[in-house]
């Protein structure tokens, strides 16, 4: 397979970005529940935001 059928392949990159990565589901005050899903792009900009602000060394877990 060349290089350019295998590029044609894959999902352009924005594409991907913007799938949804995860969904948070919660029970506000309410009583119904709700829920929103987060993209990869917005995961990784929060990622990013949190480590400029608070810092992450090696060893510290991210959850998401």
């Amino acid at each position: 397979m060349s290089l350019e059928a295998r590029i044609e392949d894959q999902p352009r990159f924005f594409e991907v970005v913007d799938r949804a990565a995860t969904d948070i589901v919660t029970i506000g005050s309410t009583g119904h529940s709700k829920g929103a899903m987060l993209t990869h792009r917005g995961v990784m900009k929060d990622s990013r935001f949190t480590t400029h602000v608070h810092g992450r060394g090696e060893g510290d877990t991210v959850v998401i």
